[in-house]
C-alpha cells in the first residue's frame, strides 16, 4: 500500500507516525514546501524499523504539475494542509486514480467536492473528508449510536483536547494553528433544530460537564463552536429533532473568549494601514505569543444520544478518553486526530468500505464496529453505558 501526505505540520507527522506502525503500508511518502518540517521528521523517525518506507519531496501546492507527478502510482493521498486547499488536492487524487482524505474544517470545500463524486464513482475511488477527530471519528461515533435507536429525538456531541495543567488567563493552549483555533469561535455554527439544519451562535449554550472516567477533572465547560458537525447535519437531517456539537473547556475560557470577541478582537477591520493589519490578525498574533503549545494534554469527548429503544425512552451515553503518553513525541490530540485518518486510509485500500465508492460521508462508509475496534487497541478508550 502506497500512500502520500501532503503536509508536514504537526498533523502530517502524527499521521507519518502512526502510518509507519502499519504493516500494510509499503511507501510513505510526504510533500511540503518547507525542507525543515520534512527534516525534523525524518530526524524524529530515523531509529524507527519501517523508516525505509519514508520518503520525503520539498514542493508546495503552487508546483502543481510537481506534485500531480509524485503522487502517481499511489494508493491514497491524505491532505494535512489547511481546508482551502482540499478540494484541489481531492482533484488530483481522483485524476491520477487514487483515493483522498483530509480532515475537513469546511462545509463550502466538501460542497465543492461533491462535484468530483461522478468521476470518483466511475473509477472506483473514494473520496472522504472529515477523517479526523471532529469531524471524523465522533461522527462515525454519534452514528453508530443512532442506528442502534428505533428513534432518535436528540443527539449531543462534546469534545476537547485540553492542557492537563492548565494557566490563565485563557486556561488553554495551542492545539492546532492560532487562526484555526479563532475561526471555531467565529460563525457560522451548524446545528439541526427541529429537525432542520440551522446556525446558532458561537460560545452560545454554556454548560457544566463532567467525566465519569476521569472525575478529578471536576467540572468543565462547553458551549458551541463551529466545523465539526459538516456531513453528520445532512446525513440525519430529517431523522433527528435536535443535533449539536459543543467544545469542552477548562472552566474561566469561556468568559475570556467571550468578553475577547465582543470588544471587536477578531474582527477583520483594518488598524494599520501600512501593514493592512486587521484586529483578527493581531488577535491572532497575541494568541501565538501568549498560549503554550503545552504538553501533557487529554483529550475528552462525549456523545449523548436520547430516544427510544424497543419502545422504550433510552439514553446512550458514549465517553472517549486519550491521555497523552510520555513515550510519544505528538500530543494527546494529535494522536486522536491522525490515529482515525490513518485507520481510514487503510480500511478504504482493504476496501471494506460499507458504500459504493465517490464522494461520501466517512459516517456512511466506513464500518463502524471494525473500525471502533482497531482505535482502541491504539489506546483510545471508548465507553459506553445506557439508561
Amino acid at each position: 500500500m502506497k500512500i502520500a501526505v501532503i503536509g508536514a505540520g504537526t498533523v502530517g507527522s502524527s499521521l507519518v507516525q502512526v502510518l509507519l506502525d502499519q504493516e500494510q503500508v509499503s511507501t510513505l511518502i510526504v510533500l511540503d514546501r518547507k525542507g525543515n518540517a520534512l527534516d525534523e521528521i525524518k530526524q524524529m523517525n530515523q531509529e524507527h524499523p519501517s523508516f525505509s518506507k519514508l520518503r520525503t519531496f520539498k514542493v508546495g501546492m503552487e508546483k502543481y504539475s510537481a506534485v500531480v507527478t509524485l503522487v502517481k502510482g499511489l494508493d491514497v493521498m491524505i491532505s494535512a494542509l489547511p481546508y482551502t486547499l482540499n478540494f484541489e488536492l481531492a482533484r488530483i487524487a481522483v485524476n491520477n486514480g487514487c483515493h483522498f482524505m483530509d480532515l475537513g474544517g469546511s462545509d463550502q470545500v466538501f460542497d465543492r467536492q461533491l462535484s468530483l463524486h461522478d468521476k470518483a464513482r466511475e473509477k472506483g475511488l473514494y473520496v472522504l473528508p472529515n477523517c479526523g477527530l471532529a469531524p471524523g471519528l465522533l461522527n462515525i461515533i454519534a452514528y453508530h449510536g443512532y442506528k442502534r435507536f428505533d428513534d432518535v429525538s436528540s443527539i449531543c456531541i462534546y469534545s476537547g483536547g485540553l492542557p492537563l495543567n492548565p494557566v490563565p488567563p485563557l486556561f488553554h493552549h495551542l492545539s492546532f494553528s492560532a487562526h484555526g483555533f479563532l475561526s471555531e469561535h467565529l460563525p457560522p455554527v451548524l446545528a439541526v433544530q427541529d429537525g432542520k439544519p440551522t446556525h446558532v451562535e458561537p460560545l452560545s449554550g454554556v454548560e457544566s460537564i463532567s467525566f465519569e472516567n476521569r472525575p478529578e477533572l471536576g467540572e468543565l465547560e462547553a458551549f458551541y463552536t463551529g466545523g465539526h458537525i459538516s456531513t453528520l447535519a445532512k446525513t440525519l437531517q430529517g431523522s433527528v429533532e435536535n443535533l449539536s456539537y459543543k467544545t469542552i473547556r477548562h472552566k474561566g475560557n469561556h468568559t475570556i473568549m467571550q468578553a475577547l470577541l465582543k470588544l471587536g478582537l477578531a474582527d477583520k477591520k483594518i488598524i494599520d494601514v501600512a501593514s493592512s493589519m486587521t484586529y483578527r490578525d493581531l488577535m491572532i498574533r497575541k494568541l501565538q505569543e501568549v498560549l503554550p503549545e503545552t504538553l501533557p494534554d487529554i483529550v475528552l469527548a462525549k456523545v449523548v444520544i436520547e430516544g427510544t429503544i424497543k419502545k422504550k425512552p433510552s439514553k446512550k451515553t458514549i465517553e472517549l478518553v486519550y491521555e497523552y503518553d510520555p513515550k510519544d513525541e505528538h500530543s494527546a490530540i494529535m494522536t486522536c486526530t491522525a490515529v482515525p485518518t490513518a485507520l481510514i486510509a487503510i480500511i478504504t485500500k482493504e476496501k471494506q468500505m460499507i458504500s459504493e465508492p465517490g464522494v461520501r460521508a466517512p459516517e456512511l462508509a466506513i464500518p463502524a464496529e471494525p473500525f471502533l475496534q482497531r482505535i482502541q487497541e491504539h489506546g483510545i478508550q471508548i465507553n459506553e453505558t445506557v439508561s
